[in-house]
């Protein structure tokens, strides 16, 4: 497959263009898809090919990666819709690009995926097995995801011994006519955010311990550092505590003093921890013995 970028600036219009011979060059597969905001776009094509502002969108929640498609996407296209007359055929309605993306999913990605359903999420950023990115490459430079109508979360299908746990996402595009470019780096190695929470293993007025587990795995994660946790008050402030890496049994420590029950523990915001973000959705209470 070719390294090169096919209609990277854009193009509208009605003007007949030329068509070429018989040499084509055709995008792979589509491998992963990734949803973004509406708002959400990379400024002009250089700045889409860079993985720090990939990154800025993943962290501020601007983009959202589903996981990677095991199964080819299925096309089911709605062909455009005519009345034909004896001396004329009117156009009723567009056809539409309909595509059913077969994502593996578990329970807790399954609840996360139907939160996307009516929401402001209403570009998809296409990536193709080969690093190619579907996109809208707009009039005045900026990049976007292409435009959908609707995005539809089927019933989720439970494991069996055949095929894991898995739902059917319906995306219908607005328009059949897009860009196809590239970034720099591998952007079917981005992930979106991975929640997870402080589990407590123990809690005084003075010291709070407790392990990070991600709730996709139901693993202890170990590589968290000074900073990336905070302890809450009942107001909701910060309060002031020291970080004590994991120790061997996956437990951080937390020290301080007036530590009390229903005090919560979060993470600092979206913690990235190589090149993997984490974030807890729900604040812990403590309970102090």
């Amino acid at each position: 497959m070719s390294n090169v970028l096919y209609n990277e600036v854009g193009s509208a219009g009605v003007t007949p263009k030329n068509i070429g011979g018989s040499t084509q060059v055709f995008e792979a597969p589509t491998k992963k898809i990734a949803l973004g905001l509406e708002s959400f776009s990379f400024t002009n094509a250089a700045a889409f090919k860079l993985e720090a502002n990939w990154n800025a969108g993943i962290v501020a929640k601007s983009l959202a990666f589903l996981p990677v498609l095991e199964d080819a996407p299925e096309v089911a296209n709605i062909e455009p819709a005519y009345k034909e007359g004896r001396y004329s055929k009117k156009k009723l309605k567009d056809g539409e690009e309909s595509i059913n993306y077969k994502v593996q999913c578990s329970i807790k990605t399954y609840e996360a995926l139907k939160s996307y359903e009516d929401s402001d999420f209403t570009r998809v950023f296409q990536i193709s097995e080969e690093g190619e990115v579907s996109a809208d490459a707009l009039s005045d430079g900026t990049i976007k995801g292409r435009k959908v109508s609707s995005l539809t979360v089927g019933l989720r299908f439970g494991s069996t011994d055949e095929d894991t746990g898995y739902c059917m996402v319906n995306v219908v595009y607005e328009n059949d006519i897009f860009s196809i470019l590239k970034t720099s780096f591998d952007v079917l190695e981005k992930e979106s955010i991975y929640p997870v929470q402080f589990v407590q293993t123990s809690a005084s007025s003075t010291e709070i311990k407790g392990k990070i587990i991600d709730l996709g795995t139901n693993l202890s994660k170990k590589s968290f550092q000074s900073g990336d946790l905070l302890v809450k008050d009942l107001s909701g402030a910060t309060h002031t505590s020291t970080f004590t890496a994991a120790d061997s049994n996956g437990d951080y420590t937390l020290t301080g003093t007036g530590f009390q029950t229903n005090m919560t523990v979060v993470t600092n915001g979206v913690v990235t921890q190589a090149g993997v973000n984490y974030e807890s959705e729900i604040a812990t209470k403590i309970v102090v013995s």
